[in-house]
């Protein structure tokens, strides 16, 4: 599969504040199943594609397209390490308890 669909599914559930917890919670499966997914380390089936831009609230063009509604390369050197840094931040809240809900 596309490694690019992985990070767009990446990067919309930083966008949505989500935990890989939440969308494995949402889906059914682990979270280390969901870490593969989002990785690409597992390839993903077109239903499961659909079930996660059902979870994400997002068409399934928005995952499967070049580009998100943004307009910015979801690769972009400037836009990655932000959504490290915010997932990192995220995760710091949520063992502290003050995820966003």
């Amino acid at each position: 599969m596309d490694s690019k669909i992985n990070a767009r599914i990446r990067q919309a559930r930083l966008l949505k504040g989500y935990s890989q917890e939440y969308m494995a919670y949402r889906l059914s499966i682990s979270q280390q199943s969901y870490s593969r997914m989002e990785s690409g380390r597992q390839d993903l089936k077109i239903m499961q594609l659909e079930t996660i831009a059902g979870v994400l609230e997002i068409p399934l063009t928005d995952l499967l397209s070049d580009y998100s509604r943004q307009s910015v390369p979801v690769d972009s050197e400037h836009v990655m390490p932000l959504l490290n840094e915010l997932e990192s931040v995220l995760k710091r809240l949520m063992l502290a308890g003050k995820a966003p809900s």
